[in-house]
């Protein structure tokens, strides 16, 4: 190279340097649904503007979406219902051009089962008679609940406008607030439907039944989890799936991140002047990371990351989480043992909920699909692992089984407004989303907590004064 040239690229050089100095490095730890919105809706905000950088401690995305194959058909593990009026993850579904599962090959009627016989069972495809048999077992209170709920969704609704107007808030009491909901999360839902009416009788079968299928625990929750819970029953809309499962939508959404790292666990976040230090054991060796922005999109409470003091007293504090037991199985049917024809197997309701005082050994049960020989595969959750002689009662044949055990939501009882986590972990750019959790988890709820976080990282980071130049390599450390 002439001698000539050197000064042209030390300058080209330099400019290289300047730009890449200036552009902030966001870490997003975790890549659920929250973790993912928080990427997407960033990476919306921002453009090339930013560097992001996914950890995941597993090895691919999905968090609570998590998917499978059984039986040689898809099944969603975690997070599977989508409810129709939630723009962020219906959106998502159209934007990765997701199609819905086919649901001709069951029926659908919702039954409660006790434990030894079918109480009551009502057909939502039918609307006007499921109505009618409703009113005619429960009074007037299905009428008191609908609008109660329609409100509810009314006013939940409201978080896309003003997320679209880019409103952000520092903590979910705030944003439940803004809503005018927040109420709603300290009063359980067995007290809060006492006050509207409602009858003992139904409280105890339909409304702990969504309860417990959608959260396994019963109506002591808060009220305004189980009024989110009963939209997506089928009062103000409903529900559906996705025919490959809905783990795809959190690996699209993270797909537009910079770097996925998996099987790399965080395990500390500490303040450094020129913004925060990730600590992470990654698959190879541990490592150091400089970021100017974190969002930990991840619950902190299962997580086990060391955080700085003042983060931690941000955390919340007093929040536990709710063991849930699935149990895949594909069999045939014991028909007796639901007291039912074994002649019009098919006719059996494709969901089953349960009272709390059920004797039954599982909280629900679904039929996923119905196969030419009348063998079915079944999705069953419980509160303590299902055993074979459960499984042998329920099944008088079985072809195949699969169990997972995960801590799958937080107990939603009411939990005092000082105990709540915050959206801000400090004064600067350290974030967090999961503490929306509080007041009800679904994939929905994740997302809204996710944008929210893109929302607060965009204004966080052009708070700074100035972008401090931060190492691009990894500083790779023997030990932490």
């Amino acid at each position: 190279m002439e001698r000539a040239t050197w000064p042209r690229m030390a300058v080209l050089l330099w400019m290289l340097h300047v730009t890449q100095a200036a552009i902030p490095r966001v870490a997003v730890i975790g890549a659920g649904i929250s973790g993912g919105s928080a990427v997407h809706f960033l990476r919306n905000l921002l453009g090339d503007e930013v560097e992001i950088v996914v950890y995941e401690a597993s090895d691919q995305p999905g968090g609570r979406t998590l998917t499978r194959t059984f039986a040689n058909m898809t099944i969603d593990v975690g997070g599977t219902a989508i409810y129709s009026k939630n723009k962020y993850v219906s959106g998502f579904a159209k934007l990765f051009n997701l199609p819905p599962e086919d649901e001709n090959s069951t029926n659908d009627v919702i039954g409660i089962w006790d434990g030894s016989k079918i109480r009551i069972e009502l057909d939502t495809d039918s609307s006007w008679l499921a109505g009618a048999k409703a009113l005619l077992r429960y009074g007037l209170s299905p009428l008191r609940i609908i609008p109660a709920v329609r409100e509810t969704v009314k006013k939940f609704d409201r978080i896309y406008e003003l997320q679209d107007q880019n409103r952000s808030f520092s903590s979910p009491t705030e944003l439940l607030m803004a809503l005018g909901l927040f109420n709603l999360t300290q009063v359980s839902a067995y007290d809060y439907f006492s006050q509207l009416g409602v009858g003992d009788l139904f409280t105890k079968e339909l409304i702990d039944g969504a309860s417990r299928c959608n959260y396994n625990q019963a109506g002591n929750v808060n009220s305004f989890t189980d009024l989110i819970s009963l939209a997506g029953a089928g009062v103000a809309g409903h529900v559906f799936g996705l025919a490959n499962g809905t783990q795809d939508i959190s690996k699209g959404l993270v797909k537009v991140a910079n770097r996925l790292r998996l099987n790399d666990r965080v395990t500390e976040i500490y303040d450094a002047e020129s913004g925060y230090v990730v600590v992470s054991n990654g698959p190879a060796e541990p490592r150091k990371d400089h970021f100017d922005g974190v969002i930990v999109a991840t619950p902190l409470e299962m997580a086990g990351i060391k955080l700085p003091a003042e983060a931690q007293q941000r955390a919340g504090h007093g929040r536990e989480y709710q063991s849930t037991y699935v149990t895949f199985v594909h069999g045939q049917l014991n028909a007796s043992y639901f007291s039912h024809d074994p002649m019009k197997i098919r006719k059996l309701p494709a969901a089953l909920f349960t009272p709390e005082d059920s004797s039954s050994p599982f909280v629900s049960f679904s039929i996923h699909k119905v196969f030419a020989d009348d063998s079915v595969v079944v999705k069953l959750f419980s509160r303590m692992e299902l055993q074979d002689f459960d499984v042998k009662q329920i099944f008088v044949k079985v072809f195949e089984i699969f169990r997972w055990t995960w801590k799958a939501y937080p107990k939603l009882q009411p939990m005092s407004p000082e105990n709540w986590a915050s959206f801000r972990l400090d004064k600067r750019a350290l974030l967090y989303t999961s503490g929306l959790e509080t007041s009800a988890s679904a994939m929905e709820v994740a997302a809204i907590a996710g944008r929210n976080g893109a929302l607060l990282m965009k204004k966080a980071l052009a708070s700074r004064d100035e972008f401090h130049q931060v190492p691009l390599q990894s500083e790779i450390i023997g030990t932490i």
